[in-house]
């Protein structure tokens, strides 16, 4: 698994052909995705959590 942006363009360059380089880019397009959902959920708890405390939800 490719760890930083270097690696990612590198492993594209390696792809055989046009096809898997557009498979990989749906793929890393679809892990971006999961994780930015994920990352809003914990954001959105974050900022929900002073609004718990004072009882203002």
């Amino acid at each position: 698994m490719a760890t930083s942006v270097h690696e990612v363009i590198d492993a594209f360059r390696k792809a055989p052909s046009n096809s898997e380089r557009g498979t990989r880019f749906e793929q890393l397009i679809q892990k971006v995705a999961t994780v930015a959902v994920e990352t809003m959920k914990v954001v959105d708890s974050l900022v929900a959590l002073p609004a718990l405390r004072q009882g203002d939800l």
